[in-house]
């Protein structure tokens, strides 16, 4: 029999699970609910701390699911790459469509200045200068006018519509004559974040212009967020998973799988149930909303609880999250501010969510018993921000998609 899967959420670990378990042949559908965090990417993708350099061979699914994607580079080296607040910074890959600064070290990079009051080229140029990248490799940051006419859709306010009309090659055509009269001296071209949608674009632009060209990173909510939903919804389409647009309501376990209950449309009408023989909660965390603060009436069971009616242990710094006795709820400065991001569902090594188990632990302080986490229903695994202590980095999003797709794809 077909394995069906539902993945909850369509963020960068449900896509990751999602295409996981297709890949081993299950029946995939997706469920979302408007835009996640990953929409908010810059085109940096970082696996540890972000920033780090972190290194070493790239896994065979991890490079096998980027390749399927087909908008992100990912190297055994780290890459440098430069933000719009003229930091040059370091990360495990990047979005295709970002200048990749390892290879130019010691160059002259010409940031190109369209004319743009929300690209500043030359304060960014200045502030590139006098990173710790360009002192100690000698490479320089300099601002070249680009003279593209006024009525250019590229000096519109919005990156998405500056983006689209360079996925058009006529415009390419225009930009790369625009760029080849500005500088001939120049061994790169730096570029604000609107090159185009289609991660093919900088690519063609780098051949037609003979030299390398890229993009600082985007702001959130900006272009890297847009290319992504692109480049998630071919995938998916192409691996023929369904898709379902609505707010997941509940997860109930029944004999065999699950029940899904959807929220009704705004019209009333819609799918109110859906049934699954594993499903994957790719929901987000605190901050995303896929884990909520307990409401008064259960806030001294619990400080946080993860909705849909699934009953899974929260956990902060590996130790379950206790009540709270104050009317007030939770108090972040006392719990720390860590606790917005490291929050989360305890789940096993291959994602499957923990539930609360009777048992008592008998480190728990002043005798008080805490939940012991022990395998929760069959097929219910967690992905991404939702899981307790991890890192809230992309590759770590895509790692734990990945685990939890294939296992709940095994049964």
């Amino acid at each position: 029999m077909t394995m069906r899967i539902l993945v909850v959420g369509a963020g960068a670990s449900g896509t990751a699970a999602a295409w996981a378990a297709a890949s081993a042949g299950a029946s995939v559908t997706v469920v979302q609910d408007g835009a996640g965090a990953s929409e908010l990417m810059s085109g940096a993708v970082d696996a540890g701390a972000v920033g780090s350099a972190d290194s070493g061979p790239v896994e065979s699914d991890l490079a096998a699911f980027s390749a399927a994607l087909g908008l992100w580079r990912l190297d055994e080296a780290c890459v440098r790459v430069a933000t719009l607040a003229g930091i040059v910074r370091s990360a495990r890959g990047c979005d295709l469509s970002v200048l990749d600064l390892s290879p130019l070290a010691g160059r002259r990079i010409a940031v190109a200045d369209l004319g743009q009051g929300e690209f500043d080229a030359n304060l960014l140029a200045r502030a590139l200068a006098e990173s710790a990248f360009a002192r100690t490799t000698g490479t320089r940051f300099e601002p070249v006018r680009v003279d593209l006419a006024a009525t250019s859709p590229q000096t519109a306010p919005a990156d998405g519509a500056r983006a689209a009309v360079s996925d058009a090659e006529p415009f390419r055509e225009r930009l790369v004559a625009a760029l080849g009269r500005a500088s001939t001296e120049h061994d790169a071209w730096l570029y604000p974040p609107c090159l185009g949608l289609a991660p093919a674009t900088p690519s063609v632009m780098r051949c037609m212009l003979g030299r390398p060209i890229g993009e600082v990173t985007s702001r959130p909510g900006g272009l890297a967020g847009a290319r992504f939903v692109r480049a998630r919804d071919a995938m998916l389409t192409e691996l023929n998973v369904k898709r379902i647009m609505g707010r997941v309501r509940a997860v109930r376990a029944a004999e065999r799988g699950h029940h899904v209950e959807l929220a009704p449309d705004a019209d009333g009408s819609g799918p109110d149930l859906l049934t699954a023989d594993a499903v994957v909660l790719a929901i987000g965390g605190l901050v995303a909303g896929g884990l909520e603060l307990a409401p008064p009436d259960v806030a001294r069971k619990g400080a946080f609880r993860l909705g849909l009616g699934v009953d899974a242990i929260i956990l902060l710094n590996g130790r379950p999250v206790g009540g709270v006795a104050s009317l007030h709820g939770v108090d972040f400065s006392a719990m720390g501010r860590e606790a917005l991001d490291r929050v989360g569902i305890a789940v096993g090594d291959d994602g499957r969510v923990m539930a609360s188990g009777a048992t008592s632990s008998p480190d728990s302080p002043r005798g008080v018993p805490d939940p012991v986490p022990l395998p929760g229903p069959r097929g219910l695994w967690a992905a991404g921000a939702c899981i307790a202590d991890r890192p809230r980095t992309l590759l770590e999003a895509v790692r734990s998609g990945l685990r939890a797709g294939r296992a709940a794809a095994g049964g």
